[in-house]
């Protein structure tokens, strides 16, 4: 215990001298005639003995294991005890992970792949081109698709070109604020546990676009192929939606009330049905109108999209119900459903009532005047969950971001939400 290193010493010799520290913690000796030295006075066998009889609760702390014998686990167990961790100043990270985060990705409601992938997405493992550069497996780490930046994993999933297509051609219409997202772990950490958690189905389907996003990407690299936005947002949409059905998930929706009701449903074959929804942005009087008209299989056949200058929300939802009863005696259509989710609107045009709302009686007039010469078609009140497309469409028109041309050449969104409707049919 006392010997010294010596100028030559071998590897074991100084590893050795160097945990004889912790060894001194846990050594014993044994019982001899040796006077000990200075650093060890004071160890005797007389201190553990009072009055003809043992300390045996001292005793018992002298020995480290109760064979009396040197292990590694009983010195690794005395080390972690007393020396005290060296902490090593190294840069770090502003965002730590939330445990709860991997807990979350765990319960998405996807195909166990799918919840891997993610997973792998959040831990940082991706086979991208920054990080097999960062392997040194490539020369260059830049984005085989744009070759504007480099592949990294916000850049692939969220701001290359394609990708933002992607998302803004899907049902969430998104575009992403660079500025705002920095990691991938600390976006997804937001959409599933933090300000901005969103519920079980939008997590799904986010999950499936992530995941058919690297899959069309890892297709254009090793088949030299070109990415398809288009596929890429009809398969997720499918993918998510094939596996809540196959799941029973998709069965009923069920609201902050706790009823439950189903999503759009198609009319009796031959009859047209149209829904009329609107989005008014108070701040600025702005009114967005949207009006689908779909057949019995849930095809777009006509539509329209308007902004217009509103004074409430009642004024906005009777704009919507006006054009609405336009489009039906523009095409002249015989047999027709109309479907709005304002319920207090829908049951005062039943009723006959122009004095709904002060502010607009002439809109009210006009109503019941187009009504009359539609012979009094049915206008029925429909759940929120069951107007969805033409929310959006509404959403989008007070947003400026729905394209002009929407009805010739329909959103993907409405080839997914005919999914939708053959799910509900079934």
């Amino acid at each position: 215990m006392e010997a010294k290193k010596g100028s030559r010493a071998s590897w074991g010799w100084s590893s050795l001298l160097v945990g004889r520290d912790t060894l001194k913690l846990g050594i014993g000796w044994k019982l001899s005639s040796r006077v000990p030295n200075a650093e060890w006075e004071g160890r005797n066998v007389s201190s553990i003995i009072s009055r003809n009889s043992w300390k045996l609760g001292e005793l018992h702390n002298c020995l480290s294991s109760v064979e009396g014998e040197y292990k590694v686990k009983s010195g690794y167990q005395i080390a972690k005890k007393t020396l005290k961790s060296v902490e090593v100043a190294r840069p770090s990270s502003s965002f730590v992970i939330p445990k709860g985060l991997w807990g979350a990705i765990w319960k998405l409601k996807v195909a166990k792949k799918v919840k891997h992938f993610i997973w792998r997405l959040c831990s940082n493992p991706l086979p991208s081109m920054v990080n097999l550069f960062k392997k040194r497996c490539l020369e260059n780490a830049s984005c085989p698709i744009c070759n504007m930046e480099e592949e990294t994993s916000e850049h692939l999933f969220l701001f290359c070109k394609w990708t933002e297509m992607v998302w803004f051609g899907s049902l969430f219409c998104a575009r992403w604020n660079r500025f705002e997202v920095k990691r991938m772990e600390e976006w997804w950490s937001d959409l599933l546990i933090g300000v901005a958690k969103v519920d079980d189905w939008v997590a799904s389907l986010f999950a499936c676009t992530c995941w058919h996003i690297w899959k069309e990407r890892c297709k254009a690299v090793f088949d030299n192929g070109v990415v398809d936005v288009s596929f890429v947002i009809q398969r997720s949409f499918s993918a998510a939606a094939e596996f809540w059905s196959v799941n029973g998930f998709d069965k009923c929706v069920k609201g902050n009330n706790g009823c439950s009701f189903k999503g759009w449903l198609p009319p009796s074959s031959g009859v047209l049905k149209v829904n009329c929804d609107a989005a008014f942005d108070e701040s600025s009087g702005v009114a967005g109108i949207g009006v689908l008209v779909r057949d019995d299989k849930g095809r777009l056949v006509d539509g329209c999209c308007i902004r217009a200058k509103a004074c409430s929300m009642n004024m906005a939802e009777s704009l919507a119900l006006k054009e609405a009863l336009g489009i039906c005696l523009k095409l002249h259509i015989d047999t027709c459903l109309i479907g709005s989710d304002c319920l207090n609107l829908v049951t005062v045009v039943n009723q006959m009532d122009v004095n709904w709302d002060w502010l607009c009686p002439g809109i009210m007039k006009e109503i019941l005047l187009m009504c009359g010469q539609l012979c009094w078609p049915s206008i029925l009140h429909i759940k929120r969950i069951g107007n969805k497309a033409a929310d959006w469409v509404a959403r989008s028109v007070v947003r400026r971001m729905c394209p002009m041309d929407w009805v010739l050449f329909p959103h993907p969104l409405w080839c997914l939400f005919c999914l939708l409707i053959l799910r509900v049919q079934v």
